[in-house]
Order: C-alpha cells, then sequence, then structure tokens
C-alpha cells in the first residue's frame, strides 16, 4: 500500500505540471502593474523547440536595479513548463525582485546533464541581459521545486556548469529549495522500488548517480551560496515522513564545509503543496524564505 502511494504520488506530481498558463491565471491574479516579457530565448539549440529554451520575467517599473530570482520548474525531468509560477511573480516583485521563470529540455528527448547545462545557460543569458529588464546582475538567486530544486541545487555546488559559460559560483547568491533529491545513491538504497522517473533520467550506474548528486560537490574551502533547504511531509495529502535524511544530510555536509544554509520542515504540506502554497501571503515557508533571504542580502 506505502508503494503504491509512493507510485501515485510521483504520478499526480508529473501531472500537476502539465497546468496550462490559462488555468494558472484563472486562479491567481496576475497584477496589472506587472510587466510580462515572455518566451525569450536564451540559447539557440538546432533542431530543439525554442520554448524549451526560453524564459518569463516579470518585473515592476524602477529606477533602481533589482535582485534576480531564476525559478526552476518541476516535473521530473520530464515534464513541466515555466508557465507553472502560481503566486511567486507577485510575491517575488511585490518584494522588489524580478522574477525569472526558465524552460530547459526535457527527457527522454535529452539525457543527463543537458537540463543542468540549459539552467546554467540561462543563468548566463540573465547575467548579461538582466539590467535590460531592471535585474542587478550582482544579485542572482537561485529557486526550485523537486527536479528543478535538484537542477538549481548541483548548478550552484558543482562548478563546471557556469564554468562552461564564463561563470563562477560567485554570480550566485543564495538558493531556495523546495523539496529536492540531493544524493541519487542514497535514494537508490532508500527505496525498495526507485520510481521510474529517476531511473529513465539518470540510470542506474553509481558513479554516474555520484555524477549527478548535488552532494557530491560541498567541499570545504570553495565558495558555496547560501542555501535555503526545504522538505514537505510527501505524498498527495498530509504526512507520510517525520524526517527527510536527503535535506538533512546536504544540510550537515553544507555547515561541515562552513556554508551558511538553513533547514526548514514542512511537514504538514505535500510535495505539491509546499510548491503551490509559496507566495500566499499566510504561507509560513514563504515568509522564511523572504527572511532567508533579507539575512543574506544584509550579511
Amino acid at each position: 500500500m506505502r508503494w503504491g502511494l509512493i507510485f501515485f504520488s510521483v504520478i499526480m506530481i508529473m501531472l500537476s505540471c502539465c497546468v496550462t498558463m490559462q488555468d494558472y491565471k484563472e486562479k491567481y491574479y496576475i497584477e496589472s502593474s506587472i510587466s510580462k516579457h515572455y518566451d525569450i530565448q536564451y540559447v539557440y539549440i538546432k533542431d530543439v523547440d525554442p520554448k524549451l529554451n526560453s524564459l518569463d520575467i516579470y518585473t515592476k517599473k524602477s529606477k533602481e536595479l533589482k535582485p534576480i530570482m531564476i525559478y526552476v520548474h518541476s516535473g521530473a525531468w520530464r515534464l513541466g513548463d515555466k508557465n507553472n509560477v502560481g503566486y511567486k511573480p507577485i510575491i517575488f516583485t511585490n518584494n522588489d525582485f524580478v522574477f525569472i521563470s526558465i524552460n530547459y529540455r526535457l527527457s527522454p528527448n535529452v539525457k543527463f546533464p543537458a537540463h543542468a547545462q540549459d539552467v546554467a545557460k540561462a543563468i548566463e543569458w540573465t547575467y548579461l541581459n538582466a539590467h535590460r529588464y531592471g535585474g542587478d546582475k550582482n544579485e542572482i538567486y537561485l529557486m526550485g521545486h523537486s527536479a528543478g530544486a535538484h537542477l538549481v541545487s548541483l548548478v550552484a555546488t558543482d562548478g563546471r556548469y557556469l564554468e562552461s559559460n564564463g561563470l563562477n559560483l560567485n554570480v550566485i547568491k543564495g538558493v531556495i529549495s523546495l523539496d529536492a533529491v540531493y544524493d541519487l545513491n542514497l535514494l537508490y538504497k532508500t527505496y525498495n522500488v526507485v520510481p521510474d522517473s529517476y531511473i529513465l533520467t539518470f540510470g542506474k550506474n553509481p558513479e554516474f548517480l555520484k555524477f549527478s548528486s548535488p552532494i557530491t560537490y560541498v567541499t570545504k574551502n570553495k565558495y558555496i551560496p547560501p542555501m535555503l533547504i526545504v522538505y514537505s511531509g510527501g505524498g498527495i495529502v498530509g504526512s507520510l515522513r517525520e524526517g527527510d535524511i536527503q535535506s538533512e544530510n546536504f544540510v550537515n555536509e553544507l555547515r561541515d564545509a562552513n556554508v551558511y544554509s538553513e533547514l526548514l520542515p514542512a511537514l504538514d504540506k505535500s510535495h505539491m503543496d509546499i510548491n503551490i502554497d509559496f507566495g500566499n501571503e499566510n504561507d509560513y515557508v514563504t515568509r522564511k524564505a523572504f527572511e532567508f533571504l533579507n539575512y543574506v542580502r544584509n550579511n
């Protein structure tokens, strides 16, 4: 029964990422004061749908450049779209951020690490161009949910992705990670039956799993940006767990490497709710995220 629930959870997560922007507009009101710039292509790749390598920008007019939040969507590395932003454009622009939501190539049409390479390329585009939309290239932050959280955590710890685009890890000033996997080998040891989404994306080779895991790259004497690690109770509704060894181990490694990090359990939330609720004025995860951002920006 428990594994049936887990399988059902994975299916529901994947389906939740297929919601269209029209559906979101009906549910969430995007304020008219927000300037919206859709489908900006951040890199050209031959024979790839341009929308898969595009981003959306949400901003408000200002005389001063603003910090930038780049959001990476979920979808098991196979589904999802940058349109699935919920309340996030409103909450970030109301707090004087430029909010950017990106697409990236998806499996099975590409193999990992193409997904992470696209995230790094989108960061490069942002660094070079965001000033045209009021963004400050010296204050770039990353946020992701589920697969997207895995990708931002990886790009923020394995410097090779940014270095291949002429940047360094120090261009990232902070990371908010919602319900991610940080150690794929540990995941494979933890599950009796590993969900297909992982096997289809990463395979089973332990060395490749290590290569694809953010925890692999956490070491001392290396710049890694401050991180807020949030995890849910799992499942569709309510809690299926009392803790998350993935998040706890990752934060312990970050702290051992002298990287500022915070851990927030959100056990009353499902894997989907932790993302859907973000930006709601009554959401404690949102409040904690902005407390984290304010601390990082002022220290």
